[in-house]
């Protein structure tokens, strides 16, 4: 008797070499607060007014009249301020403030995560900011700005992909931006976007357009085609949006 249960994963094409699973479990459970969640599973519990799935599993634990142990409220904390960018997008309720102050209660320290996880940029990670800022094109009518990563940019900078999870926000700050994308090179050839919104443009309808998804202001997907196609199927969307 098996049970497949999927967190944080809007449709079951995001679960990549686990989606046979879902015909093998003899039960298949949905945990996910993505607006564009398809229902995929015998279970669905999707929350789209969660700040995170972390939020959702802290609710978990309260049904059973259970207390989290340090290192779960660690785990539940990290996955929160992540999800809603250090506690800078609209997800931020204060419902998700108030369940980390009780993380914080079980003994998460907030300073020690923040060092952790956004305090450790390396070298590379600096030279490939500067290529990202450099290389940043702004389409000032519409509120765009975005920048694109190439492989040979991994390999002259020595960075990593993983590297890049925060690159895009770095670009939503510039002024006068409503849009920040950043356009990155998989090794297998596809490109895969970042899409960011300072809430006037729903991207998640933007990625949902290009056979993504995820949420009003924050959201992906990726394309085979070369970066000035999808940066000028990205503007022509962007343009008929508006008209």
């Amino acid at each position: 008797d098996r049970t497949l249960t999927a967190v944080d994963v809007a449709n079951k094409s995001r679960l990549g070499p686990l989606t046979d699973g879902l015909s093998l479990a003899k039960l298949t459970i949905n945990i996910d607060h993505h607006p564009d969640n398809d229902m995929f599973a015998d279970f669905n519990w999707v929350d789209d007014t969660a700040s995170s799935t972390s939020e959702m599993i802290y609710d978990l634990w309260g049904a059973f009249e259970k207390e989290p142990s340090v290192e779960a409220a660690i785990c539940l904390y990290v996955g929160m301020v992540t999800d809603t960018g250090r506690w800078q997008y609209s997800n931020t309720g204060a419902k998700a403030l108030r369940v980390a102050a009780e993380l914080i209660d079980l003994g998460v320290r907030p300073n020690d995560i923040y060092n952790q996880i956004f305090q450790r940029n390396t070298q590379a990670w600096a030279k490939l900011m500067a290529h990202v800022l450099l290389g940043a094109v702004s389409v000032e009518d519409i509120g765009l700005t975005f920048s694109v990563i190439n492989q040979i940019d991994l390999i002259s900078t020595g960075a990593k992909m993983s590297e890049l999870e925060n690159v895009v926000d770095w670009l939503r700050s510039i002024e006068g931006t409503e849009v920040a994308i950043v356009i990155k090179e998989m090794k297998s050839g596809e490109y895969k976007m970042s899409a960011r919104s300072r809430g006037k443009v729903d991207v998640g309808a933007l990625a949902r357009a290009f056979g993504g998804g995820g949420h009003r202001n924050a959201a992906g997907f990726a394309s085979k085609g070369s970066p000035s196609v999808i940066a000028a199927d990205i503007n022509k969307w962007l343009r008929k949006r508006d008209n």
